[in-house]
C-alpha cells in the first residue's frame, strides 16, 4: 500500500474497532487486518494474558490457532519472548532457529510456516499479549518492504483496541459479580433477618468452607444450587 491507501486503511480499521464490543471479535477484527495490511503475512493471530496464562485467543484461520498451540505446549516460541521480553521477535526460519528447537521444526513440519514475528502490545503498564505473523516464506518479513512501518502501526492500534476491550470485559464481568452477591445477600437477609454485613459474612465463609470465590457461592444460591437454606452459618 502507498502511504495514502496505508492512511486510508487504518481509519477505516479505527471505525470498525469502534463498532465492536467484545475482545473476541476485537481480535478477530485485527487478526484480518494484519493478513491484509502487512506486507509478507500469510497468517496471524493474536495471544494474551489472562492472569498468569497465556490465551491463544485469536486467529485469522486455523494455521494460526494451530501454532499457538504448539507455542503453548512447548513453552517456547517468538510470541511468548514477545509477551516475556517486550520485545519484537523475529525468525526468519524458524526450522533452523536456535533459540526454538522444540516449537521450530514442529511449526514448519504442521503448517508450513517458514518465518514469523511477534508484536507486543505493551500499554504503558503491563505487556498484555501479543500480536502474532506468519509468513509461508523463509525470511518472509525480512525481504517485505515497509513491513516494519506498517506492523508497528498495527500493533499500536492492537494495543489500544485490546486494552479497551477488556477493560470493559472486565468491568462488565465486575459489575455482574457485585450483582449476584448483592442478590445473594439480600436472599439471607429477607429469609433469615441478618443485616447487610451478617449475610456478606455468611457467604464469606461458605466461600472459605467450600474453597471457591464468593461470587461462585452467591450464584449458587441465587440459581438454587445450595438448596432454599441458607449456607450454615
Amino acid at each position: 500500500m502507498d502511504d495514502r491507501s496505508l492512511a486510508l486503511f487504518f481509519a477505516e480499521l479505527s471505525r470498525r474497532l469502534v463498532a465492536v464490543d467484545s475482545v473476541q471479535e476485537t481480535m478477530q477484527v485485527l487478526v484480518g487486518a494484519a493478513v491484509e495490511c502487512v506486507p509478507g503475512c500469510d497468517h496471524a493471530s493474536i495471544s494474551h494474558m489472562q492472569g498468569k496464562s497465556l490465551v491463544s485467543a485469536a486467529s485469522s484461520d486455523r494455521i494460526g490457532e494451530i501454532l499457538d498451540g504448539i507455542q503453548t505446549g512447548a513453552s517456547e516460541g517468538p510470541c511468548l519472548d514477545a509477551i516475556r521480553t517486550n520485545e519484537v521477535t523475529l525468525s526468519d526460519d524458524l526450522a533452523n532457529d536456535g533459540r526454538w528447537t522444540h516449537y521450530g521444526p514442529r511449526a514448519v513440519e504442521s503448517t508450513g510456516i517458514n518465518s514469523s514475528v511477534g508484536y507486543p502490545l505493551y500499554d504503558g503498564r503491563r505487556t498484555i499479549g501479543a500480536l502474532n505473523l506468519f509468513s509461508e516464506r523463509i525470511n518472509g518479513f525480512t525481504l517485505e518492504p515497509d513491513v516494519e512501518g506498517t506492523a508497528a502501526i498495527l500493533a499500536a492500534h492492537s494495543t489500544v483496541a485490546l486494552a479497551a476491550a477488556l477493560h470493559r470485559e472486565n468491568m462488565a464481568a465486575a459489575l455482574k459479580n457485585r450483582d449476584l452477591i448483592g442478590q445473594a445477600k439480600g436472599m439471607l437477609m429477607a429469609r433469615s433477618g441478618l443485616d447487610e454485613d451478617q449475610a456478606f459474612d455468611i457467604l464469606r465463609r461458605a466461600s472459605q468452607r467450600m474453597n471457591v470465590k464468593v461470587t461462585d457461592v452467591a450464584r449458587q444460591l441465587v440459581e438454587g444450587g445450595l438448596g432454599a437454606e441458607p449456607p450454615a452459618h
